[in-house]
């Protein structure tokens, strides 16, 4: 079971602030572009990249604020996508995804999954609720041995 929460100061000021002048910038470390047509993201809630094999059975990825603003909530856009799933070698299966405050659920190999044709209630807080999502088999990716 997976449960997260955004910060809720994000994303003012945009990540990796405030955190890369004490840690710096980590290879691999996601970028967040922003946009006027969609929001930002602040952060991924999941990622799961190159790998095969993965289960999960409940997951909770709640966006609830935009800059300390909760507007954004039944708007379904205090962040563009919680979960990202890319290049994986098949067996990448999440159940029971419910998300809050999110454009999109799930963002797999570039298609995403929008979180308002998955509405589970018709108020507030308005979430978003897939029962199986089974994540498409990638066979032709590198992995190099850990």
């Amino acid at each position: 079971m997976l449960q997260t929460e955004q910060a809720y100061y994000q994303p003012t000021p945009q990540p990796p602030t405030p955190f890369e002048n004490d840690l710096g910038v980590f290879k691999g470390d996601p970028i967040f572009p922003c946009t006027d047509k969609e929001p930002c993201d602040a952060g991924w809630a999941l990622r799961v990249l190159k790998s095969k094999d993965i289960s999960i059975l409940g997951a909770g990825f709640y966006s609830w604020f935009q800059t300390y603003d909760e507007t954004c909530v039944d708007s379904l856009n205090c962040q563009k996508v919680m979960t990202q799933l890319a290049s994986n070698r098949g067996g990448i299966s999440i159940r029971n995804v419910v998300t809050i405050g999110s454009t999109y659920m799930v963002e797999s190999d570039g298609s995403l999954v929008k979180a308002s044709d998955n509405l589970a209630v018709s108020e507030h807080p308005f979430w978003s609720y897939i029962t199986t999502f089974d994540a498409g088999n990638t066979t032709d990716v590198y992995l190099p041995q850990i």
